[in-house]
């Protein structure tokens, strides 16, 4: 059986030289299941190319998706031998009865293919007829050829399910997006795998692509919205179905390896091959993913949501620390107070301080309240977003007003301006220290947030109490800032300062993220 199916494909094996001090590699070429069957013919001892230069090729049929065979003509024994593959019920169907030698084998037939299926291997069917002329028919003289062809045997594949599929389908259906399964396997091995990864639940049903001809676009849309698995389908269900979900509004990534993925890898908004593919569906795509693992696509999303959000967090801390200063001096100058701060402790404060801590920012691992939000939130799709632009305002108005608040409560006990002065630059350093603690994560309380899962903003912080300390005791620098030491029992006081600027960051953390997000959980509990 197995000499007759690498006979009807036309999978082969190349030696591939390796790279520098390494021995030649054999690569197999074809579609996947090609690829497998000359790798099970050299295990089995029977070599693809020695079989071919006993069977000479005469002609060939390549596999076409629509009519579910492929085949080969070859010379056996001084005549043409027509062998054929593919999907069983092309050659077990009830009305092919006499592809088998009796009702006894079809029975058999029959049998291994349903414990095959229920077990989640795929399967082809493989047939031969004599055939004499130098060429395969077409169109229907190719049919009735099938239909004299006597089936050899049924050949099993078993597709080994990786231990992290099932984790990394969840990980993306967590992070908001649908996964859908379209393949050209039965329908009851395509929901067999489609429930073990996750993909489809107990009660869930495959759909064939028989199913899918008769619906308008917006029929099949809401199909495809409801259910998840699709089998028996062919390279034009596959495009189509990518194009009506672009058609209704959705981004549409589409994974592949065989040439029958070619047409809806290149419709896609991204087009994802997988490494041992072919070369069509390589060329097709717009990415070609060298580990053969979903989860590789899983670990992009993650990291495309930590660098958005971590992009979010420079320009949040940025602005809303400068809008903090701004304010407190905006405010003296409208009411006629002195300076609060002089520009070379708000340059320091915003350079020497700030700017270590916003580089740090680009190193803060992906929160779970970050992957959870959908891919529709308009949080996930601008980084200036409307909840954005509210933290900024929130935090910037918050800092300066606890700075003005220290401003008038300082001046009124009559210390001298240079004391003012250093006790507002400290106060905004100490700030921006505990805001960006706060905003290492936007979803996420402090309380629940890990205060070493960035060792770089453990650095930037200790970093920026070093240089305050320099500030305030190395005298040159507090020449250049014109700054003067202060008492413990001061520091303190912008200490507790500080804190109280994390609690309003908090709140507005908790009013702009997290409420929206618990009442939005409760309202799909009810």
């Amino acid at each position: 059986v197995l000499r007759s199916a690498i006979l009807a494909s036309d999978g082969y094996v190349e030696r591939v030289k390796g790279e520098e001090g390494h021995k030649e590699e054999l690569i197999a070429r074809g579609r996947p299941i090609e690829q497998a069957l000359v790798f099970a013919g050299l295990s089995a001892g029977l070599s693809e190319s020695v079989i071919r230069s006993e069977h000479p090729t005469i002609d060939l049929l390549p596999f076409d998706a629509n009519r579910r065979f492929g085949g080969m003509l070859v010379l056996e024994k001084d005549a043409g031998m027509a062998y054929f593959s593919g999907a069983p019920e092309v050659f077990l169907s009830g009305s092919r009865k006499s592809n088998v030698e009796t009702e006894h084998s079809a029975s058999i037939f029959t049998q291994a293919l349903n414990e095959a299926t229920s077990a989640s291997k795929r399967v082809i069917a493989v047939a031969r007829v004599p055939w004499h002329k130098d060429h395969f028919p077409t169109d229907d003289a190719l049919l009735k050829l099938v239909g004299r062809a006597k089936v050899i045997g049924l050949v099993t594949f078993a597709d080994t399910i990786r231990k992290e599929a099932g984790v990394a389908v969840a990980q993306m259906q967590e992070a908001g997006a649908r996964v859908v399964m379209a393949t050209g396997d039965n329908k009851e091995t395509a929901i067999v795998v489609a429930r073990a990864v996750g993909i489809a639940n107990a009660n869930d049903i495959a759909r064939t692509g028989a199913e899918l001809a008769d619906l308008s676009d917006d029929s099949l849309y809401e199909l495809v919205m409801k259910d998840t698995v699709f089998a028996r389908v062919t390279p034009a269900d596959k495009l189509r179905i990518v194009r009506v979900l672009q058609n209704h509004g959705e981004v549409v990534a589409m994974t592949g390896d065989g040439v029958n993925d070619a047409p809806a890898l290149k419709a896609a908004s991204i087009g994802i091959a997988i490494g041992s593919g072919t070369d069509v569906a390589k060329d097709a795509a717009d990415m070609v993913l060298l580990e053969d693992s979903f989860a590789v696509i899983t670990d992009a999303i993650r990291e495309g949501r930590r660098l958005r959000d971590n992009i979010k967090k420079v320009f949040t801390y940025l602005v809303a620390t400068t809008f903090g200063g701004t304010f407190v001096i905006v405010t003296a100058f409208v009411f006629g107070f002195p300076l609060p701060i002089l520009p070379t402790q708000i340059l320091w404060t915003n350079l020497i301080n700030g700017g270590p801590m916003n580089i740090a920012f680009a190193f803060e691992p992906l929160y779970p309240s970050a992957i959870k939000r959908s891919p529709r939130d308009f949080e996930n799709a601008r980084v200036l977003s409307p909840s954005v632009i509210k933290l900024i305002l929130a935090v910037g108005l918050s800092t300066g007003l606890l700075l003005v608040g220290l401003f008038l409560f300082i001046s009124k006990l009559g210390l001298p301006e240079t004391e003012i002065r250093t006790m507002i630059f400290v106060g905004l350093s100490f700030d921006a220290i505990f805001t960006a603690v706060s905003l290492k994560s936007f979803g996420t309380p402090i309380t629940q947030i890990s205060f070493f899962s960035n060792r770089f903003l453990i650095v930037a912080l200790l970093g920026s109490v070093f240089m305050i300390a320099i500030a305030l005791f190395v005298p040159p620098v507090q020449f250049l800032l014109n700054t003067v030491p202060l008492s413990f029992r001061d520091i303190g006081i912008l200490g507790l300062l500080g804190f109280a600027d994390l609690f309003m960051v908090e709140f507005a953390k908790y009013i702009i993220y997290i409420r929206p997000v618990m009442r939005a959980r409760s309202a799909i509990r009810v």
